[in-house]
């Protein structure tokens, strides 16, 4: 691994001080005891000076959120996006270096057949996905479609090298004059700050996320002064001890597989932490929830990024009979990332043959020739991007076909998944925030 360029040794110091602060409170926090004891003399110290100017880690709101302290910059709307209070010393980010060797010239060789056949049949949607193949993924196409192994091979072993995952994951490199998605959202919400702080913030925000989701940690309680909450639960500064916690909880002994240079995240001994895969194991784990007790359980997942999902669901969590719907250079990224990290063998694309235990990579038009029954669908990040004729054709399938839809989406686009169901009220619903990002819906449909 390699340390950002933005991480200075000062900081690095600043985290292994954390660090021993947090394994401190772990060992012997202050009991509550002892803390709600001294709330008294705080409050009456307040009465008299007003509010004390307290370490960030300690902030419970977003004006005090938003001060220096510590030597950090100001937030910005990016304590908006956060969903706790930030901890005093921001983890260094690192970089994933080159993996090692492998013998993937078949598993690239079966990608490109896949996706020239998929490629010719697709006739795109009213989706900005479209206009994003045909413009800034332009160059992917006509890689992908050539008949040269060496541009196979290079477009998909270094997606950090090019724009193939723009728009659904972070190891990717903007064409000139553009700005990656990932660090636009960060530079949009605090154009003063290092967006690389900024996102180690929200990555560190997401891993708690969902060790609180897991039942792996408290859920930070904010209804107190502040800083009482990390005094008396500690501060959770170690990723590797969060980690511990959540794959004892989930009975599964997740890693961090990272196939390419170039992902930003924490250090771990268990890979680079990024945060499109604390998103998966979520869903995964979600998605085993709700299968529970259906032996055999088929999972289909539209839109499915860059397979990080069927990855974890697949490896960690038996759902060996997953398929894959998605457009023809999404599948391309899906097929390469798929195959190197479960295995070529447990992978089949477009015109393979197929079994049950494999993850099968398909695009949207071979959605009529799928007959059987699934368990569930899956869908995160995507029905509210595309256009209502294909949303409405996805919300046909899965009700004639599924037993349950998950969907984990956004409401800033014009057609949110609660529209469909209220125009089709004769299924079960239920809805409720999503556990891992601020401004997201987990619905549950029941057919």
């Amino acid at each position: 691994m390699r340390a950002s360029s933005e991480t200075s040794p000062r900081a690095a110091g600043s985290v292994k001080r954390s660090l021993r602060r947090e394994r401190s409170h772990r060992q012997a926090p202050d009991s509550p005891t002892t803390v709600l004891k001294s709330l008294p003399k705080r409050v009456s110290w307040l009465k008299r000076h007003g509010r004390p100017r307290l370490a960030l880690g300690q902030r419970s709101n977003a004006e005090t959120a938003l001060s220096n302290e510590n030597g950090l910059p100001s937030l910005g709307n990016l304590v908006w996006a956060l969903p706790r209070p930030p901890i005093s010393s921001p983890l260094p980010l690192v970089e994933s270096g080159p993996s090692a060797p492998a013998d993937d010239t078949e598993l690239i060789a079966r990608v490109a057949r896949a996706y020239t056949s998929a490629a010719a049949a697709h006739p795109g949607t009213g989706s900005f996905w479209t206009a994003f193949n045909d413009g800034v993924k332009r160059n992917i196409h006509i890689g992908l479609s050539s008949s040269d192994p060496a541009v196979w091979a290079q477009i998909l072993r270094r997606p950090d090298q090019n724009a193939h995952f723009w728009g659904f994951d972070a190891v990717c490199k903007a064409p000139e004059g553009e700005v990656e998605p990932h660090e636009l959202v960060f530079r949009n919400l605090n154009a003063e700050g290092d967006w690389r702080l900024s996102y180690a913030l929200w990555l560190h925000g997401a891993l708690i996320s969902l060790a609180e989701a897991v039942g792996a940690m408290r859920v930070l309680y904010p209804e107190t002064a502040p800083g009482v909450h990390y005094a008396v639960h500690g501060e959770p500064a170690d990723p590797d001890v969060v980690l511990d916690g959540i794959a004892a909880n989930i009975d599964a002994d997740i890693d961090f597989p990272n196939p390419y240079p170039g992902e930003i995240g924490f250090e771990t001994r268990r890979g680079v932490v990024g945060f499109r895969a604390l998103q998966a194991i979520y869903q995964a784990w979600r998605v085993a929830q709700i299968v529970k007790g259906r032996p055999n359980a088929r999972v289909l997942e539209i839109g499915a990024g860059l397979g990080r999902t069927a990855y974890y669901a697949h490896r960690f969590f038996g759902l060996k009979d997953y398929t894959i719907i998605d457009i023809p250079l999404t599948n391309a990224a899906q097929g390469y990332f798929v195959g190197r990290t479960v295995g070529a063998n447990a992978v089949a694309f477009l015109g393979e043959e197929k079994s049950s235990d494999q993850i099968k990579i398909l695009p949207p038009e071979s959605l009529t020739a799928l007959t059987e029954d699934y368990d569930l669908i899956l869908n995160v990040d995507s029905f509210t991007e595309l256009d209502q004729p294909t949303v409405n054709k996805y919300w046909k399938f899965a009700r004639e076909l599924a037993s349950f839809l998950l969907s984990i989406n956004h409401e800033f686009n014009p057609i949110p998944l609660r529209e469909l169901h209220r125009a089709d009220p004769g299924c079960s619903y239920s809805r409720y925030p999503y556990w891992m990002r601020r401004g997201y819906v987990e619905e549950l449909i029941a057919f």
